[in-house]
């Protein structure tokens, strides 16, 4: 695969990561927001995505690995939302933004990875 096309594809995963990372903490307030949720609920759910801010920002390999595994406690809270209140479209749209989080960060750390010095 060309240079130029690693590159392209290194800044569409991270864009999509950050997009997505914003629609996960978006989603998880609506979902807070809804149910009309203390304000220990909104630090429980919404502080461990925030922490990642920084890591984000520098693009941090170690720390977008630990993003995964944090995403992967939203991924279960979102596989028992979606059971517990089938066609529940907020909690299927949790699901899909926790799917689509690990992809593109895995997207982005495989790619990112081909690319030297490049971005």
């Amino acid at each position: 695969m060309p240079q130029q096309a690693l590159v392209r594809l290194v800044r569409l995963s991270w864009w999509s990561t950050m997009a997505i990372w914003a629609a996960l903490i978006a989603q998880q307030a609506w979902d807070l927001a809804r149910f009309d949720a203390p304000w220990p609920a909104w630090l429980l759910r919404t502080l461990p995505l925030l922490a990642f801010f920084p890591v984000l920002l520098k693009r941090h390999r170690l720390g977008l690995i630990w993003l995964c595994i944090v995403d992967l406690l939203y991924f279960v809270w979102s596989v028992e939302a979606a059971f517990a209140l089938s066609g529940d479209r907020l909690a299927q749209a949790g699901l899909a933004l926790t799917v689509l989080l690990f992809t593109s960060i895995a997207g982005y750390l495989t790619f990112s990875r081909r690319t030297i010095g490049a971005e």
